[in-house]
């Protein structure tokens, strides 16, 4: 909460200021101070978490955790990867420039787990949706949201609170031990 009343703070005292700058305004209003933000992440996953998290999971929906698990990439980086960016030969994964967070390019490299679940994911693009460009897909179409099914296998695998509530995120992932 303190976090957003922060960037909203931000945000008007960035627009008097160009206001100010361009003329149209004298004087900039004083605005609150910064509120003190805790914003520490807490969510994690021990492997046997993830593990049985994902033996819950829908089929097309394993290989995008299992993605994010090894790889520790955000779930926007991952749910839009194309093939085009993957070369197996060479085990690599490459994000470009623009395709990050931060919009800096990198390269993931592919070992283990992660390289055979990307030959799977391949052989099973291949044999029944040749033409889908996207790494993690289900029925041949992009996945576009993991919401439901994240939800549902943190049910089945005990990760919710008193209340029944999902208590991990796949963002999650990127803080694993």
């Amino acid at each position: 909460m303190n976090a957003t009343i922060n960037r909203e703070i931000a945000l008007l005292r960035w627009s008097f200021n160009l206001a100010k700058k361009s003329g149209k305004l004298n004087l900039v209003p004083v605005l609150p101070s910064k509120l003190a933000e805790s914003n520490v992440r807490k969510g994690f996953f021990k492997r046997e978490d993830f593990l049985r998290h994902r033996e819950a999971l829908p089929p097309a929906f394993k290989p995008v955790t299992t993605f994010a698990y090894w790889t520790g990439c955000r779930k926007e980086e991952i749910l839009s990867l194309r093939w085009s960016q993957v070369d197996l030969e060479e085990r690599a994964v490459r994000l470009e420039v623009g395709e990050t967070k931060n919009d800096d390019a990198r390269t993931i490299p592919l070992a283990g787990e992660l390289l055979e679940m990307l030959r799977m994911q391949k052989q099973i693009r291949n044999s029944k949706w040749p033409g889908c460009p996207w790494l993690f897909f289900r029925n041949g179409k992009r996945i576009k949201s993991i919401r439901g099914a994240w939800d549902a296998a943190c049910v089945a695998a005990g990760l919710v609170d008193e209340n029944g509530d999902a208590v991990r995120l796949l963002h999650d992932l990127r803080r694993t031990i």
